[in-house]
């Protein structure tokens, strides 16, 4: 149960990060919202890694 919910975390934060940045790299081309939604995603996306195992 905890790696499929790890999974699940995994996989939202790297759409989160996809949608977030709009496919642009380079944290200094981000404005303010993208920096605030890819950072909540990369957390999301840690803690789902962890959570796998």
């Amino acid at each position: 149960m905890r790696g499929t919910v790890g999974l699940g975390m995994f996989a939202t934060g790297m759409v989160g990060l996809m949608v977030g940045s709009r496919c642009e790299r380079g944290w200094e081309n981000w404005n303010r919202t993208q920096r605030i939604v890819c950072s909540v995603s990369s957390a999301v996306w840690l803690v789902g890694l962890f959570l796998m195992g």
